[in-house]
């Protein structure tokens, strides 16, 4: 069920945004089968609390959207545009976020533990009591970013 509402949440802000993702019933099935929206346009869209766990959502343009408290583990994030992402409290466990773009994010009280996030660009980043225990962060840009009481 929480599958089937993910779909109808993509779908319907893709119907009414008249921007990004173009859907129709077919590719709304392929969505939900094959767990993947590579590449999609999402910006700005309203995906609070949406379920893409175990998706594959590189190179996706998600910059602006909300996304509080979604559940986005174990996803496949690599060079996915976040930029101005209100992530307020999502979890994002054991994610691949090699090259992503997170500047400029709020991921207050997010958990990104056991995430993969070489070179990727956090900077001007809100991360207040995020969770990055066990994440690479290797070659990461963290500059301006807020990290006050962040697990590292």
């Amino acid at each position: 069920m929480a599958n089937y509402r993910m779909i109808m949440l993509v779908a319907l802000f893709a119907f009414h945004s008249g921007q990004g993702l173009s859907m129709d019933y077919s590719m709304t099935k392929r969505l939900a089968e094959d767990r993947e929206c590579r590449s999609c346009n999402l910006a700005a869209g309203n995906l609070a609390g949406v379920q893409f766990v175990n998706f594959d959502l590189s190179n996706a343009n998600l910059a602006n959207a909300h996304l509080e408290g979604s559940n986005l583990n174990n996803s496949n994030l690599t060079g996915v545009n976040l930029q101005g992402a209100h992530l307020f409290s999502a979890s994002m466990t054991g994610c691949n976020l090699e090259g992503a773009n997170l500047s400029g994010v709020d991921l207050q009280g997010a958990d990104l533990s056991g995430s993969y996030l070489p070179g990727a660009n956090l900077s001007g980043s809100d991360l207040s009591n995020a969770d990055f225990t066990g994440a690479t962060l290797r070659d990461a840009n963290l500059s301006n970013a807020i990290l006050k009481g962040t697990l590292l």
